[in-house]
């Protein structure tokens, strides 16, 4: 992507709106901060800064720092690309067009910094980090290596004024201060990182352990919408598993050993399912058996506190990581005790079906499944019902049992919203002269009498007859439904071929109907419908003469009218 052809890679509303916001003189304060990087802001509903990286003339990065999620680019970005393709138009940006350089904003900086003497400077950014508080935080972020040994740096509560700074006067952090706060708290997961590369591990582990306790406060009192906290909190995580490995002190693993295990059990962690990074971490810092011991005591009694809680979820996380850590270990006995004391949980019910399956022993695989399906009855767990339903079906087809599986198939086709699955597995039990007379009674079932039906209900009838090959009664069930466009399209594919006049009527009182509607949405869907017109034999013309009369029609629509351009003769 360069700044000749941008727009052409990045949504057109997107453009029009960061070119609208160009044309009104929104980008201010263009500076070229080095050779390849520009900074400007850019005013909106406030101002923002955004930053682009150059290569030559090509795009190969850009920041923004609106709240903006829903795609790569937002339209300050776009602003902003408008501006530089402008001051590449005018000869400014002089690094593309060989004129004479000019100078960047670090280079100035940098000529000054060289006139100001030492102490002066040392002053200035003393008495300038007193009076500004994430100035100050940054600094010691950036040079908390060059500390003497006397004390260490309170990574915590510069994580506490990051999260100040950017609150409101009621502690709250909102949508758009929350990318503010986790940014500078991700520059210091990033300086972690940084030690771990010199290998200076304790120094890491100390950003990266005040990250983790912090996390669950500020997740409290912030909207985070974006995502921002869970991501922040798994990469560090991810960071500390990565120089795990690397440790080689031992006081240094039985210091994350201790902080893990007595963090991990705490409530705060639970709330937003932190506790499951801890978890696995710890399991990566057990170097010996009196870890190993106390690793299993805390499992024990996380798993009797969240059964005293009735907490089923978190029981089999529980349960289930100490199994993991017995099969770890080769101690195989233990695990499959385990697996069958705590059968009444579906996940660990599930792996002694599978178990007795895989030995042939498919009475006891039944028997499992059954006691499974009456317990999913007493708890009323609907979705564990249809899938012990679904596993006893298998059981019967294993069994060749022709009657069960007819009984069971039916009974899942009709709960389970009409999915073919089970109306093929019915019609294989069948031969061919039997199974029209079970065919019509299961439509005539679906109908319940009536004659004008719900739309999923003639969506199935419609599956139905693509399965049977009964093309006329599917395209007799269309035309009685000639307004539902979705089923006209799913199902225009199995008749276009035969019946191409009545597809293309059916689709043309459909679309017209529809583009009564207004939006850019929808006039971007009923182009997807006159294209699929068009490979019906005979749809071009049709096509061209619908868009000529929409022209007529909604020439007061100037979005409609341009989308149409953008994919038809006008």
């Amino acid at each position: 992507m360069n700044l000749q052809d941008f727009y052409l890679n990045i949504d057109p509303i997107i453009v029009e709106r960061g070119k609208a916001y160009f044309e009104c003189g929104a980008v201010v304060n263009l500076e070229m901060i080095t050779e390849s990087t520009w900074n400007a802001e850019v005013e909106g509903t406030g101002f923002y800064d955004v930053t682009v990286e150059l290569d030559d003339n090509e795009i190969v990065g850009w920041t923004c720092t609106c709240p903006y999620d829903w795609g790569p680019v937002c339209k300050h970005v776009v602003a902003v690309f408008y501006e530089l393709a402008e001051e590449l138009r005018t000869g400014s940006l002089t690094k593309i067009n060989g004129s004479k350089k000019r100078q960047t904003k670090s280079e100035q900086l940098n000529e000054l910094i060289k006139r100001i003497s030492p102490n002066d400077l040392q002053n200035f950014v003393t008495q300038y980090a007193l009076k500004n508080k994430q100035f100050s935080n940054d600094l010691i972020i950036q040079f908390s290596h060059l500390g003497d040994g006397s004390d260490t740096v309170d990574y915590k509560q510069i994580i506490r004024d990051i999260v100040r700074t950017g609150s409101d006067h009621f502690g709250l952090i909102d949508y758009q201060s929350s990318f503010n706060v986790m940014r500078t708290i991700d520059e210091l997961l990033e300086k972690a990182e940084e030690f771990a590369q010199k290998s200076a591990f304790e120094e890491s582990l100390q950003i990266s352990l005040a990250i983790i306790e912090e996390i669950p406060e500020i997740v409290e009192f912030m909207d985070d919408s974006a995502g921002l906290v869970s991501d922040t909190f798994g990469r560090t995580c991810e960071s500390i598993e990565n120089i795990i490995p690397q440790i080689k002190p031992k006081s240094i693993l039985d210091n994350l050993f201790h902080f893990l295990i007595t963090e991990s059990p705490k409530q705060k962690y639970h709330n937003y399912d932190f506790d499951s990074g801890l978890f696995y971490l710890l399991q990566q810092v057990l170097i010996d058996e009196e870890k190993e011991r106390l690793y299993l005591a805390l499992l024990d009694d996380m798993i009797e506190t969240s059964q005293k809680q009735e907490d089923e979820w978190r029981t089999v996380d529980y349960l289930s990581k100490k199994i993991d850590f017995y099969q770890s270990k080769g101690r195989k006995d233990d695990a499959q005790r385990l697996i069958e004391e705590n059968a009444q949980y579906n996940e660990f019910r599930k792996i002694l079906v599978e178990q007795a399956i895989e030995n042939k022993d498919l009475i006891r695989a039944e028997k499992l499944i059954i006691d499974g399906l009456k317990i999913a009855e007493e708890k009323q767990y609907w979705g564990n019902m249809n899938y012990w339903k679904t596993e006893l079906l298998r059981i019967y087809e294993l069994t060749n049992d022709t009657e069960k599986i007819r009984e069971l198939a039916e009974e899942l086709f009709f709960s389970g919203r009409y999915e073919m699955t089970y109306y093929k597995i019915l019609k294989n039990t069948y031969p061919p002269d039997e199974w029209g007379k079970i065919r019509d009674r299961i439509i005539e079932k679906i109908r319940g009498g009536k004659k004008l039906i719900e739309t999923y209900k003639v969506e199935a009838i419609c599956n139905i007859h693509v399965e049977e090959n009964q093309k006329e009664k599917l395209l007799k069930l269309l035309k009685l439904n000639e307004t539902h466009l979705h089923l006209i399209d799913r199902f225009a594919f199995h008749l276009k071929n035969d019946y191409p006049e009545e597809i293309l009527q059916l689709y043309r009182t459909a679309v017209n109907k529809f583009v009564e509607r207004t939006g850019r949405s929808i006039y971007n869907q009923a182009v997807e419908y006159l294209k699929k017109m068009e490979k019906v034999k005979g749809g071009k013309a049709i096509v061209n003469k619908m868009v000529k009369n929409f022209k007529i029609v909604y020439n007061n629509r100037p979005a409609m009218m341009e989308i149409l351009r953008e994919n038809f003769s006008l």
